[in-house]
């Protein structure tokens, strides 16, 4: 059994360095607050900068059409 270390996480970096595929324990719980630093709304349309891993996952490519729709203050985006 892997001995587990003792991390301080104050920003989203400290986060994405944690090694994927293990385990870590927030006994506390900590406030997260996501946000889309690349967004813009032009012509009544809301343009979103989508990460490359999510882009895989919805195997999208040029000129795709999905459909979306908000549900209280989430987007929804389906295949």
């Amino acid at each position: 059994m892997s001995q587990m270390k003792r991390i301080r996480v104050r920003t989203a970096e400290d986060f994405q360095a944690l090694p994927e595929g293990e385990w870590f324990s927030v006994p506390e719980g900590t406030p997260v607050r996501h946000t889309f630093a690349a967004f813009r709304v032009e012509h009544g349309k809301l343009h979103i900068a989508v990460p490359k891993k999510i882009l895989s996952q919805f195997k999208a490519a040029k000129g795709r059409t999905f459909r979306a729709r908000f549900r209280g203050r989430d987007l929804i985006v389906e295949k």
